[in-house]
């Protein structure tokens, strides 16, 4: 019942009452990798956001369960906020490729139109780029200067 209560009072913004419940569940089942994720979602959220005891959630979930991509997500994603260390955060994204992408990779796939396959190497290379997050979500921010200096 706490979980739930922590995750309803995160959606709604009351983060100190969210930390509470995700403080109470993990205290009467310390083996719940949930509570643990949770507690992450909220302390990640809540005012400037307390990133490091957030990682530190984060990881102790993975302990508990090391094959739900959400926690190894949230943790890869929350360590960009916490170092400078370009390379820590490329070590955790491979450590989720490692464990993630196998189902996700696609054969290779013949395509009819001879020209879709095209190797060689002097060809124009057609690129395109997609993406439900161009207009409001911050990822626009960062994919702006690509395209600003994508040269045609």
């Amino acid at each position: 019942m706490h979980l739930y209560l922590a995750r309803v009072l995160h959606d709604a913004g009351c983060f100190d009452e969210a930390e509470d419940s995700a403080l109470r569940t993990s205290a009467l089942d310390s083996a719940s990798a949930q509570a643990h994720l949770v507690l992450g979602g909220v302390l990640r959220a809540k005012n400037a956001g307390d990133i490091s005891g957030a990682i530190h959630a984060y990881r102790r979930a993975l302990e508990l369960d090391p094959n739900d991509i959400g926690t190894h997500a949230n943790l890869a994603y929350s360590l960009l906020f916490q170092t400078d260390d370009g390379y820590e955060v490329l070590e955790e994204c491979k450590r989720f490729a490692d464990r993630f992408q196998a189902p996700f990779l696609a054969p290779s796939i013949a395509h009819a139109n001879a020209n879709a396959n095209d190797r060689t190497p002097d060809r124009r290379l057609r690129i395109g780029y997609v993406s439900p997050d161009f207009r409001s979500h911050c990822q626009a921010l960062f994919t702006t200067p690509l395209l600003r200096n994508h040269r045609h």
